[in-house]
């Protein structure tokens, strides 16, 4: 994540923030793929975090981070938050949500 790698170098505490958050998807990604049933489903919403000023691709490191453990994505859609009455908000922060990517992931076939 070239990203993260600024990040680091403008805000170390900000960045490790950012890394503990990856390291407890990628335990709870492990998780899912132990008790995930065959056939079964993930799908996973997520946008992108601005985080010390600087655009973290979050959804996209995910993904990565799934496929990486055996999960291949089958669908795919982004949701661009517009024309809504009442645009969500991240609890705590006063940033709209502009964007979800919603991926939906199955098990590989050498770890299903």
């Amino acid at each position: 994540m070239p990203e993260l790698r600024v990040l680091e170098k403008h805000n170390t505490q900000k960045a490790a923030v950012v890394h503990r958050y990856l390291q407890d998807m990628g335990a709870a990604f492990l998780t899912i793929r132990d008790l995930l049933q065959p056939l079964g489903t993930l799908v996973v919403v997520c946008g992108d975090n601005l985080v010390g000023g600087i655009r973290i691709v979050t959804w996209k490191s995910l993904n990565l981070m799934l496929e990486g453990l055996g999960f291949e994505v089958f669908d795919r859609f982004d949701d661009r938050i517009r024309n809504r009455a009442l645009a969500p908000q991240r609890k705590g922060h006063k940033g709209l949500i502009k964007q979800e990517v919603i991926s939906a992931f199955r098990l590989s076939g050498a770890h299903a």
